[in-house]
């Protein structure tokens, strides 16, 4: 699996894109079919965002959170998108 961690407008920490690596290692591991993870992150005032973008084959799934902390924004969008794979592994499980 592909991993990108990329930002507009944000500095992205060490600490942060360790964060986000780990998360998309965690949906790996319960979506076996996952090729290419991407985040990427931004910040509008004082909100921070981060978009999700998951593909497997033949889909492409997307979700966002936005927090005042990056590292909470990524953790708000994992859920959105473990919702997701899980409608998509059981489409294709049977």
């Amino acid at each position: 699996m592909d991993i990108q961690v990329r930002a507009d407008n944000y500095h992205i920490s060490e600490y942060v894109e360790k964060q986000a690596k780990e998360a998309a290692n965690k949906l790996a591991k319960r979506f076996s079919h996952i090729t290419n993870c991407e985040f990427i992150l931004s910040t509008k005032e004082q909100s921070h965002s981060c978009e999700l973008i998951v593909l497997v084959p033949g889909e492409t799934y997307f979700a966002q959170s936005s927090h005042e902390l990056m590292p909470n924004a990524i953790s708000l969008a994992i859920p959105k998108m473990e919702k997701q794979l899980e409608r998509y592994k059981s489409r294709y499980k049977g």
